[in-house]
């Protein structure tokens, strides 16, 4: 989500989702410009993969969380933007939407 979304909701969502879990957010993930995608169509929602920047340390692992995915164009960017930044990486979504991307139903 946006700074600007958060800020209308008055919460972050997967923040709250991930409060209770042993994890830490990783910092120095950043959007070249803020994009909402609301309203947009998925060729427009597409621009999204090539919109963040990782400036942070490496890791041992990352955990790519994303809430739904209708394009897969976030969580696709997400990933090319820390690529090489973690010996393994992982990718969780809570709903997909995508008619593009099938994903492999697995807990790990």
């Amino acid at each position: 989500s946006t700074q600007a979304k958060k800020e209308k909701r008055g919460f972050d969502h997967l923040n709250l989702l991930f409060r209770n879990v042993s994890l830490k957010e990783i910092k120095g993930l950043e959007m070249k410009k803020e994009m909402i995608q609301e309203r947009k169509n998925a060729e427009e929602r597409y621009e999204m993969k090539d919109n963040y920047i990782y400036t942070g340390e490496d890791h041992k692992k990352i955990l790519i969380v994303d809430d739904v995915i209708t394009t897969g164009s976030s969580i696709l960017g997400v990933y090319h933007a820390v690529r090489g930044h973690a010996d393994k990486m992982r990718g969780l979504a809570l709903a997909n939407k995508s008619k593009r991307f099938h994903f492999e139903n697995k807990v790990c």
